[in-house]
């Protein structure tokens, strides 16, 4: 886990969370780890400590955290995109990049239209957050792909708190929906909808 944008405790309470709520289902996710490491510069300054890290520990999936915090430049520069692009592709390793969206659009991360382009599938997440509830509505929409495209997948997500510990999340409980289920899901395509037809 390349992580630019918080610290490893953020990142441990929410895995141990998942764990938890995951473990009944999934026993052996109990055993799953992260390996952690706190990004201080761009990536291109850090890509010798990553590979090395990466061929250490036989790692076959990074998740980079995020893409905006990686480059080596702004968001805009499509020279700094690509070159992100390939030094990520030269690792040999699934990439799992997680980026800010663009305000004039949900569906396409911030900056170049490059990060699109050079993508292999891209995916946008939604929310929808019942406070009183503790839960939580995503909205997995496949947005880009190079093959075959996706459905929508949605999730409830329910959070159960430790009051003892200042609110901590303790349990995250995350259930699959049917798309017919799922009001968020109905307003982006209504949404959509009236922005293509008017």
């Amino acid at each position: 886990y390349l992580d630019w944008e918080s610290e490893e405790q953020d990142l441990n309470e929410r895995l141990k969370g998942i764990k938890e709520g995951m473990s009944v289902a999934h026993p052996s996710i109990k055993e799953v780890e992260f390996l952690y490491y706190r990004c201080k510069d761009k990536f291109v300054n850090e890509e010798d400590t990553i590979s090395d890290m990466i061929v250490e520990n036989d790692i076959k999936l990074i998740i980079v955290d995020s893409f905006g915090g990686a480059l080596a430049g702004e968001i805009n520069d499509a020279d700094a995109s690509m070159q992100l692009a390939n030094s990520l592709r030269s690792l040999n390793v699934t990439v799992l990049g997680i980026d800010h969206v663009s305000k004039s659009n949900s569906d396409s991360p911030i900056g170049t239209v490059y990060k699109v382009n050079l993508a292999r599938n891209l995916w946008s997440i939604n929310s929808r957050l019942d406070e009183i509830k503790n839960e939580m509505e995503i909205v997995l929409k496949h947005t880009k792909t190079n093959n075959k495209k996706e459905n929508s997948r949605v999730f409830n997500i329910k959070f159960h708190l430790d009051e003892e510990a200042f609110g901590i999340t303790q349990k995250v409980e995350i259930v699959s929906l049917r798309n017919d289920q799922s009001i968020l899901l109905e307003n982006i395509i209504n949404n959509e909808q009236e922005e293509q037809y008017g």
